[in-house]
This record gives structure tokens, C-alpha cells and sequence, in this order.
């Protein structure tokens, strides 16, 4: 393809995007204008000599001429627009030695140059290397050497084997980042400098893909595997020409181009098991699954096509993961007052089990038409399938009232720090113990497809892509609907509560009818079947232009247009409810109680408060649930099944469509990169409100009284922003690096924050809404920081930031309902006062960040072979997240304002051995700021190590051994003061051992 033909084939094209921006007419045409003739080119690829792998992010360049080219993602360059006659190129990559070499340029033709570069001698010492692990941190520094914001880069190779090849295993590692779990210890999100999970973007490739979240919007990678991904890239500051919308960060999931390869065809494999052996923490449910496969498998080939060399690229991978976890937590509540000793009336213990079947697939077609033009086709496909996910809650508790000898209090005075005892009381209100028993599933699709397009035509330079993602995760009451939820409940029961050993015995019955006894489970008996469907579709696109302007001074102009179009359904389908019935032989008010069904496995609760011989009766649903269709015993509740449809709707489609322009130069050491970029956002959300209340007598089918008590609420919103930013960075020296970094970012409202539960009060005439018209969270980022880069491959950086947000969200007031049939309640409400979210609350937040990462090779003999890795974040924050009220560091709930990591790793010829530590500081976990003191919770500092052994016997194979969480640390939340309890989650060490290798 000739340049006056790519000139003129853009112009339909671009004359469709001139509404959005005109910029593409303005680079297309300067091009044509300024297209060099009688040049000519050189066209090669950049490649390890020791694992052949490609080199993306090396620089080629051409000293004699000031010009230079990075390698991309297949490690190939193009530099045109050469004189005729010898050049001498110079080509560079972190941690190998510089390559010389010559060549010819001949006009109108181009020149093939392909190069392997070799490790530098300070650390190529085969005895203390691993070549992959190298080559990973080489590429990770390399990328965030050569970016042009502020962002930490890592490698998955670098980092070894993942236990459950789970990308939040690793993304939990990285400088910033910090994570919450799901209640099996299994991480589940992760958050950047403090802020809340829901404001970290997923980002695959750099374009947006949803997370099994429950907007779509959210990094939720329980069910991401991490074979599939060559980098993580966290992005704090973030360019014009990508994403707006992560307020707290971004976090970017690279693949790894099939084009990479040097040799014809490669396979790699990684197969292990996952146990959890006798000497870990685990209950009888755990010790019964101990053990579980984990495995991994790619394939990677280059063909030749169409006339062309090595011109197409073919990979697949696939993973899959059986990851089973226990479910061991123990929650205790307490007396609300500041005294030493505070009474413990409600004790509850959470034992289950969910076995995880993680499959994930990715498929990756890259075709080089010319050294100019580049498509690609990417499909992946994460899914989570849990169809045995079961869970008991066993809650013996009382009401918070101490006895004076003529009230209904079931405490008992003289009750110490750590022993409680509580008095038969009968009643709903009284002393009691409740059984909740759940048996349900949880299933995630998660499929997302990509095409893109690449064209180097020299001064300008275009790329697109068009993806589509989706996401549907369903929790239901088991595969087939043979689960559910089962509640029971025995009353008028004394005991006594003893805290003092978490691990021992805790709760002792002393009087009332026995909780061991079936028979003693007489009221508040239902059984649940419930479905819950999310369906999260997402369909964006994204077109960039870039061009040199044929200046002394490099200046590249680059402008752009992107969409993102979600939309996420919520509901529950097919939701039933079984009240027990009466009991005829039983006392008033009882309930015909269950016996002679199968039990679920003991609980922890069972294992230490129990006697010998003894059972809490946690009947199985699924056994409960083959007894439903008996009407003597079981009346199902047909007007919550016919209301649930309405209750549980939420509907919302979001449109954001952006514009950029963005200019790059470089003065000497300094380089600059200032743009803007605008961004419109649409949303539409709908959902259900009770307007009234027929009754029975009026309408007795209860699916038509609930079509007559619900009514739509549709409503709109809509909101345009522009947000500009600006980067520096400058070499002081070779090695060292000074960067700057202005920029601006949003977050975006929640899905509960649009379109939540609508509620109203007709005698005082309010009306408690979503709003979809809530603007975003705005921020202001200032980054500072300076880069060190080792000459062998490593790297020492220490920033400081700011991070001013404005137009937080509260909720309050924002106006009165207007009149008419359009007045999103059909007409109804009309002059109610409305409180919905809003944006009247502002934040700051500042903090400082240091990350290492090194081989230590001046070290004498065998140490060598050490690796060391560590970082840390500080964070502090302030501001008016009430809208009134000041609120500091220590008082924002959710916000971890220390976390770190180490990581130590040595090699030895065949052997290697590694130890990581995560550190996350203690923080609120969660309160109002305006609550009394004595009810916040406060999540403890948490310290887990991991451990691995290597043996590497050939290529072929290398076996390792890696121990997670060694010393079986667990989370822990504590309420007012460190001794008072409030949640333990229970977490047991497990050993992975496998082999992997590459042929």
C-alpha cells in the first residue's frame, strides 16, 4: 500500500468522525502534505539469544540522525523515511548489552534487520540465573523506563509459579495495591492508594473490559486466571489518550503477542496439585477434600502466509484451577460502652466449604500483512463455576439488656471481660439459637472479544479496535435447584459465652430446651430458593491517530475517539419461600420441627462446643428441599414469591463516548506530554416502586396484586467533563530519572448509587431514591517521583503524591418530586421531598511510595544468586466525607493507609528457593463517622508469607514446591479495643507442588 493510497482511503473514514474530532483531517492531510519520497526503511525484530523470546519496549535508534523507534508488543521496529547510503543503528534494552549494527538503506526499498541481544556480563552467571525470570523483570523495567506517565510495571514472569494461577495473587504484590476477600480468605478485589475497589478499572490491553463485578466496572479477579497475561500494569496517573474513569487507579492486563517468538512452535505447561495437609489449620469439611489439581497449558506457533515470512501468530492457552477453601469464621458482638469490660451476648461461627472450578481460555491470531500493518483477533474467557458451595451458621445469642430481676434481660450480672452467661428468656427478643444452612452455587462467564488494527506509515501512525465483553454470574440455589436456604430456630435456652480461648470451647448450655435435640427447633422455620442473575454486556471501541510533525523539534500529536456502552440487568428469577407449618400437637405458636434428614458435615462450631457423641441438627437442604411438595408440612409463600420480581429489578445502560488530543516532545533529557481529554456520559436506569398497598380483599391472586402495588421508575441522567493532564520527566543522568505528573480523574456513581431501592413515607411525604443524574467523584492527582535504574536490571524508585477529590457522594436532599405522568413514578409522589446520593462531600489524600527491585550481583560468591524486591506506601487522608464534618486518616472507613511487600529470592545452578511477605497496616474496617467510638471496627495489621523450592532437572521439567500463608495467619477484626473480638476469619496453610516446563 502505497501513501498516496492510505491517504486517500482515510478520508470517508474520517469524515464520519468529524463530529466528535476534527483533528484526524488536520494529521491525515499534513501527512499526505509532507510524505518524503526518495527514502527508504528498516524494518527488523529485537530477540533474547538465550530463551528467544521477542524484546518489546526496545530502543532502536539511530544516533547519526536523532531518531529512534521502541519495538513493540512481537519485538519488531520500523524506522522509514531513511536517507540512501550506510547507517549505523544502536539498539538498547535493560539488563543487556547494547547492539552495534550497520547496513545499507537503498530508496523506495526496505531493509531487513533482525538482531538477538545477550544479557549483560554482570548477570549472565549461569550458576544464579533463571532466564525467564530475568527477561520478565528486564521487560517490567523497560516498560515503565520507557512510558511516558507514572505507572508500575511487572512481569508474571519474574514472579515464578502463582498457587492457584490467580492474576490477583500477583496484582496483590504491587507497590499501592491492597485487597479484599471473599469469606473463603479468597481475594477478591483490589483497591490503589486507599481508595474503595469500585474505583479501580480493568482494563485489558488497554481497552475496557468488564469484571465479574456487580456494575462490571470493578477489577474482580477471583475468577481471572493469571496464565493468560504477560504484565500488569497499575497506572496511577493516567494519559489523555486512555481512560478517565479510575478514580483510585487502573489496572491494565497485557497479553503476550504470538509474533514474539524466534522459533517455529512453542509449548509450555505448568502442572501441579493443591493440598491442604494434616498439619494445617482445617476443618473436618476441608480435611475431607485435601487435596486438588491446578495446571496450565500454551501452545505458540509463527506460520508463513500469503507469500509473507513468519507473518502469522497463533497461541492458546488454557488453565484451570480446582480451588477449594474452607469457610471458618467466628463473629462475637458486644456491650456498646467504653468500659474495660463489656458483656458478650451474640456469638456466631460460619463453617462451609466452596469448591471453585476456574477454567480460563484465551486464543490470540496476530497477522503482519507488511512491516507497516498489523491485525489482530483475541478471544478470552474467564469462568468461575462453584456448584457446591456450602455454608452453616450456627448463632447462639441474647438480647443486649442486663437482668435486674424483674426485666426481660437475658445478661446475668457479673459478667467479666471474657465470660458471659445469659438467662433463659423466652421470645422472639429472648435467649435463642438460630441455624441458618445454605447449600447454593455460583457460576461466572466472563467472555471477551477483541479485534485491532495497526498502521505505521512513518510520520503518522494508526491504530483501532473494536471489543466486545460480557459478563453473566448467577447464584442460585444449587446446579439443578436441589438446594436452598434453611433457617430454624430454638428459643428460651441459657448458657454461658467464654472467649477467652477462640480455638477451645466457647459456648456451654446451662439451661432450656437442648440445642442438640431436633425436636427443640420449633419457630421462625423457612426455607428460601433464590436466584440471582446479573447480565453485564459492555460493546466499546477505539480509534487513534498519531503524527510527527516534520520538525527539528520531535513534536507527535496524537488524537482519538472512544465508546464504552454497558449494560447490566439485575434481577432474581424464579424465588420461593416455605413456612413450616403449626404444629397441632405442639404449644401454640410452634412449628412441626425437622428429624430424621440427612446433616450437613460438622461444623467448627461442632468440633470445639460440642460434647462427644452430640450433633447440632444442621439438616442438609438439599434434603430439606426433597420434602417441600408435602403440604402437612410445608406452605409455600406465594406472595413473596410474586413480589420478589419487583423488589430485587435494577436495570441500568451506560453510555460514555470520549474525544482527546494530546501532544509529545523532547527538549535534550527533558520530555513533556500535555492533552486533554472529554468525556460524555449517559446513563439510564430502571427499577420497581411500591406505590401502594391493595389489600388481599381486593385482589386475593397475589401475582396481580403485586403487578397493581409496583410501578416503573425510569429515569435519566446525564453529565460532560473534561480532564486535563500533564507529564514530565527528565534523565539527570543515564540511570536516573526525575518524572512530574498533573492529571485529572473521575469516579463514576455505583450501580446501587443510580438506580437504588426506592422507598417513600407518605405521612411525612419523603422519598428515598438512586439518583441516576448523581455526578462523578472528580480528583486532582499530583505525582512526584524519582526513577534509579541498576545496570543490571533492576530499578529503586520513591514518590511522593496528592490526591485532591472534590463532588463526593452523600446522601441528601437534592430537590421535590415534580408533577405530571412523566415524573419517573407514573405520576405518583408528586411534592414529596427526595434524598437520593449526591455530590457535596470532598477528600485528600497524600502519601509517599518506594519500590526496589533487584539482582544483587556485586555481591561475593554464592550470594550472588539474591534477588530482593520490596515496597512500601504510605498513605494519610482527610476531608468532609459527611459534607460537614472533618474527618481524618484513622476515621475513614475502608481506607489502609499502610501496606508493603518483600519478596527474596536466591538461585543456585538447579536449585532455587523464594520468600514473599505481604504487609497490610491496620485500618477502620467499617463505621459511621459519626458513631460512637466504642461500636467502630478496626481491621488488624495482617503479615502472610509464602515460601517456595525450586529444582530445575532439564528445560523440559522444573519442579517446585511452594507453601502458602506458612504461618497460617489470620484475618482479624477487633471493635474499640484489640482485645475485644469482633470477626476471625480462619485461614489454613496449603502446600502446592508441581512440575512445569517448556519445549
Amino acid at each position: 500500500m502505497n501513501t498516496q493510497s492510505a491517504c486517500l482511503r482515510s478520508r470517508p473514514f474520517i469524515r464520519l468522525l468529524r463530529p466528535a474530532t476534527s483533528l484526524f483531517a488536520l494529521l491525515v492531510s499534513t501527512f499526505c502534505v509532507h510524505a518524503q519520497t526518495g527514502t527508504g526503511s528498516v524494518a527488523g525484530s529485537v530477540s533474547s539469544a538465550e530463551t528467544r523470546n521477542a524484546l518489546q519496549g526496545a530502543v532502536v535508534s539511530v544516533p547519526a540522525l536523532n531518531r529512534s523507534e521502541l519495538t513493540d508488543s512481537s519485538g519488531a521496529f520500523l524506522l522509514q523515511g531513511l536517507p540512501p547510503g550506510p547507517v549505523e543503528l544502536v539498539i538498547s534494552y535493560s539488563g543487556f548489552n547494547d547492539e552495534r549494527r550497520s547496513t545499507t538503506v537503498r530508496a523506495g526499498e526496505s531493509t531487513r534487520l533482525d538482531t538477538s541481544m545477550r544479557p549483560s556480563e554482570a548477570i549472565v552467571m549461569q550458576a544464579f540465573t533463571v532466564a525467564t525470570e530475568r527477561e520478565g523483570a528486564a521487560l517490567s523495567i523497560t516498560e515503565q523506563r520507557n512510558a511516558a506517565n507514572i505507572k508500575n510495571v511487572t512481569a508474571l514472569d519474574e514472579w515464578g509459579n502463582l498457587p492457584t494461577l490467580s492474576i490477583a495473587e500477583l496484582a496483590m504484590r504491587l507497590p499501592g495495591i491492597t485487597w479484599t476477600t471473599d469469606e473463603d480468605d479468597v481475594i477478591n478485589n483490589v483497591s490503589i492508594r486507599g481508595q474503595p475497589p469500585g474505583f479501580t478499572r480493568l482494563n485489558i490491553d488497554g481497552m475496557s473490559s468488564t469484571g465479574v463485578g456487580g456494575d462490571g466496572r470493578s477489577a474482580t479477579l477471583h475468577s481471572f486466571s493469571g496464565a493468560m497475561y504477560e504484565q500488569i500494569e497499575v497506572i496511577a496517573g493516567q494519559t489523555p489518550d486512555k481512560r478517565a474513569d479510575g478514580l483510585g487507579g487502573q489496572l491494565n492486563l497485557k497479553t503476550r503477542s504470538p509474533l514474539s517468538l524466534s522459533e517455529k512452535r512453542r509449548f509450555n505447561y505448568n502442572m501441579s496439585a493443591r493440598w491442604a495437609p494434616s498439619f494445617a489449620k482445617r476443618t473436618q469439611q476441608r480435611a475431607d477434600h485435601p487435596i486438588h489439581p491446578v495446571f496450565s497449558f500454551a501452545y505458540q506457533e509463527r506460520f508463513d502466509v500469503l507469500g509473507g515470512s513468519r507473518n502469522l501468530g497463533v497461541a492458546v492457552n488454557l488453565s484451570y484451577t480446582e480451588g477449594v477453601n474452607m469457610i471458618a469464621q467466628d463473629n462475637l458482638f458486644y456491650q456498646s460502652t467504653t468500659d474495660p469490660v463489656a458483656f458478650n451476648n451474640d456469638y456466631t461461627t460460619t463453617t462451609g466449604l466452596n469448591h471453585r472450578f476456574i477454567m480460563g481460555l484465551s486464543a490470540r491470531v496476530d497477522y503482519r500483512l507488511s512491516p507497516r500493518t498489523k491485525f489482530s483477533a483475541r478471544f478470552l474467557y474467564n469462568g468461575g463455576k462453584e456448584p457446591y458451595y456450602d455454608r452453616t451458621r450456627i448463632d447462639p445469642l441474647g438480647n443486649a439488656t442486663i437482668f435486674n430481676g424483674t426485666n426481660t434481660g437475658s445478661i446475668v450480672p457479673g459478667f467479666t471481660d471474657t465470660r458471659t452467661e445469659l438467662r433463659p428468656v423466652p421470645g422472639a427478643s429472648g435467649t435463642r439459637m438460630d441455624i441458618e444452612m445454605w447449600r447454593f452455587s455460583f457460576i461466572s462467564k466472563n467472555p471477551t472479544g477483541t479485534i485491532t488494527g495497526e498502521h505505521d506509515f512513518g510520520a503518522l501512525k494508526l491504530d483501532y479496535g473494536a471489543r466486545w465483553s460480557n459478563t453473566h454470574w448467577h447464584s442460585g440455589a444449587g446446579a439443578n435447584r436441589q438446594g436452598g436456604q434453611l433457617l430454624m430456630r430454638a428459643e428460651n435456652i441459657g448458657f454461658i459465652l467464654d472467649r477467652s480461648n477462640l480455638d477451645g470451647q466457647v459456648f456451654t448450655q446451662t439451661a432450656g430446651p437442648s440445642v442438640y435435640d431436633p425436636a427443640s427447633y420449633r419457630t421462625n422455620i423457612v426455607f428460601t430458593k433464590r436466584d440471582t442473575v446479573t447480565d453485564t454486556n459492555e460493546v466499546s471501541g477505539t480509534f487513534n491517530a498519531t503524527y510527527t510533525l516534520p520538525t527539528e523539534l520531535p513534536i507527535t500529536l496524537k488524537s482519538g475517539v472512544d465508546t464504552v456502552n454497558r449494560r447490566v440487568n439485575n434481577r432474581q428469577d424464579y424465588t420461593q419461600r416455605w413456612n413450616r407449618n403449626a404444629n397441632p400437637a405442639g404449644p401454640a405458636g410452634t412449628l412441626i420441627p425437622l428429624s430424621g434428614l440427612a446433616l450437613m458435615p460438622v461444623t467448627r462450631f461442632e468440633e470445639r462446643n460440642v460434647p462427644a457423641g452430640q450433633r447440632i441438627p444442621i439438616f442438609d437442604p438439599a434434603a430439606v428441599s426433597e420434602t417441600l411438595s408435602d403440604t402437612a408440612l410445608w406452605t409455600e409463600d406465594l406472595v413473596y414469591a410474586a413480589q420478589q420480581p419487583y423488589v430485587n429489578r435494577r436495570l441500568f445502560e451506560e453510555a460514555v463516548d470520549a474525544a482527546y488530543i494530546q501532544a509529545q516532545t523532547r527538549i535534550g533529557r527533558f520530555n513533556f506530554l500535555a492533552g486533554v481529554r472529554f468525556e460524555d456520559v449517559k446513563v439510564d436506569t430502571f427499577t420497581y416502586v411500591r406505590y401502594q398497598t391493595v389489600s388481599p380483599l381486593v385482589e386475593p391472586d397475589p401475582v396481580r396484586r403485586m403487578a397493581l402495588d409496583y410501578g416503573a421508575s425510569a429515569r435519566e441522567g446525564a453529565y460532560s467533563k473534561s480532564f486535563p493532564s500533564v507529564h514530565l520527566s527528565y534523565d539527570i543522568a543515564a540511570n536516573l530519572k526525575a518524572r512530574a505528573s498533573w492529571s485529572t480523574s473521575y469516579g463514576r456513581p455505583t450501580l446501587a448509587q443510580m438506580v437504588a431501592g426506592t422507598s417513600f413515607n407518605r405521612t411525612t411525604e419523603v422519598v428515598t431514591t438512586g439518583n441516576p443524574g448523581v455526578g462523578p467523584q472528580l480528583a486532582k492527582n499530583i505525582d512526584i517521583k524519582l526513577e534509579y535504574y541498576f545496570k543490571n536490571s533492576g530499578v529503586f524508585t520513591f514518590g511522593v503524591f496528592e490526591k485532591k477529590i472534590t463532588d463526593y457522594i452523600l446522601n441528601r436532599v437534592i430537590g421535590t418530586v415534580p408533577s405530571g405522568p412523566d415524573n419517573g413514578f407514573e405520576g405518583d409522589l408528586a411534592g414529596f421531598t427526595m434524598t437520593a446520593p449526591s455530590n457535596a462531600g470532598d477528600a485528600e489524600v497524600r502519601g509517599w511510595e518506594a519500590d526496589y527491585r533487584q539482582r544483587l550481583t556485586f555481591l561475593p560468591g554464592a550470594f550472588k544468586g539474591i534477588t530482593l524486591a520490596a515496597n512500601y506506601t504510605w498513605l494519610e487522608a482527610s476531608g468532609r466525607f459527611t459534607g460537614v464534618t472533618p474527618i481524618a486518616t484513622n476515621d475513614v472507613a475502608g481506607f489502609i493507609p499502610r501496606a508493603g511487600n518483600v519478596r527474596l529470592v536466591y538461585n543456585y545452578k538447579k536449585f532455587g528457593a523464594s520468600a514473599v511477605l505481604n504487609y497490610t497496616g491496620k485500618h477502620l474496617s467499617s463505621a459511621s463517622p459519626v458513631s460512637p467510638v466504642q461500636n467502630r471496627l478496626f481491621r488488624d495489621k495482617l503479615v502472610r508469607v509464602n515460601m517456595g523450592v525450586t529444582y530445575k532437572w532439564r528445560p523440559e521439567a522444573q519442579f517446585y514446591v511452594d507453601v502458602s500463608n506458612i504461618f497460617e495467619e489470620d484475618i482479624t477484626v477487633y471493635r474499640y479495643i484489640p482485645s475485644r473480638t469482633r470477626t476471625v476469619i480462619f485461614s489454613g496453610r496449603t502446600i502446592n507442588f508441581g512440575v512445569s516446563g517448556q519445549f
